[in-house]
C-alpha cells in the first residue's frame, strides 16, 4: 500500500518500534495515530533489530523516501546507530521525563546529528531542516 501523506507539509511519517512486540494498537485513539495509517514498523518486520540499519531501511523503502532524505528520531543509542548505518539524519530526542544522566551527551557521542529536548525543540528543528514545509507547525 502506498504511504499516506499528512494533510500538512507533505512529509511522510512512520513510527518505528525497536523491540519485538505485538503491533502497536493505534485504535484511532489519537489524531496523531491516524496520520500513520498502516505505516507503523517494529523489529518484527526485519531480520535484525536496532542497532542494525534494517528497520530504518525497511521504513524508508516502504515510504518511498531515500535514506539521505529521511530524518530518524530516537531516544536511545541503538536508534541513533541504526539511523547512521542506514544513511538517515539521526536526531536524538530527550523527553521532559527522561532522567537518564547526560542523555543528550550519550546521544551526541553515539553519533546523533542533532539532539533536541522535548517536542517544541523537535518542531523547531524540523521546521529548520524542512523550511519549505513550515505549514506543519
Amino acid at each position: 500500500q502506498a504511504p499516506r501523506k499528512p494533510h500538512q507539509g507533505g512529509q511522510y511519517w512512520a513510527p518505528i518500534r525497536g523491540q519485538f512486540c505485538a503491533p502497536i494498537d493505534t485504535g484511532g485513539r489519537t489524531a496523531l495515530a491516524q496520520r500513520f495509517g498502516p505505516h507503523i514498523y517494529s523489529a518484527q518486520h526485519v531480520a535484525a533489530a536496532k542497532p542494525a540499519p534494517d528497520l530504518a531501511l525497511f521504513a524508508v523503502a516502504r515510504l518511498g523516501v531515500p535514506p539521505a532524505e529521511a530524518v530518524f528520531i530516537d531516544d536511545n543509542i541503538h536508534g541513533i546507530h541504526c539511523a547512521r548505518a542506514a544513511g538517515c539524519l539521526a536526531v536524538g530526542f530527550v523527553g521532559p521525563t527522561d532522567h537518564r544522566p547526560d542523555q543528550a551527551g550519550v546521544l551526541r557521542r553515539a553519533g546523533a546529528d542533532h539532539v533536541v529536548h522535548g517536542a517544541e525543540e523537535l518542531l523547531h528543528l524540523l521546521c529548520t531542516l524542512l523550511p519549505q514545509h513550515q505549514a506543519m507547525a
